[in-house]
């Protein structure tokens, strides 16, 4: 089953994380964008160690940075995706690219890391 789950805080800090389990697929990566615009997060924290390739293609990547450019709060997040998988790192960096986003987006392949980067960083709001 493919699906995310989004949390309000972690340790204290002003972080909304989301988890996301199974194939990943068009469908939930654009309905979790959308309700992480709704959101207006400051810092996410993206756990995709879960995360399966699925039925993603670079046209549903180009397309996910799409949506991306047209959600203005979103886009003024900072999100750390920590991504263990190979295939799941490598998607994520093909929409870091598409997407112009190397500033307000990292990937990292370890959660402690990933988080270390957000901790560092104080959202522009």
């Amino acid at each position: 089953m493919t699906g995310y789950r989004v949390d309000a805080h972690i340790d204290g800090d002003d972080i909304v994380t989301v988890t996301l389990s199974g194939a990943a697929t068009f469908e939930t990566i654009a309905g979790l964008l959308r309700e992480l615009e709704a959101l207006r997060p400051g810092r996410v924290l993206m756990d995709e160690s879960g995360l399966r390739p699925g039925l993603v293609s670079p046209s549903h990547i180009q397309e996910i940075a799409k949506l991306w450019r047209n959600a203005a709060a979103l886009r003024g997040a900072r999100i750390a995706v920590f991504a263990p998988s190979p295939v799941i790192y490598g998607l994520n960096r093909m929409f870091q690219a598409w997407a112009g986003e190397e500033v307000r987006v990292a990937v990292f392949t370890g959660r402690a890391d990933a988080t270390a980067w957000l901790l560092a960083s104080t959202p522009e709001r």
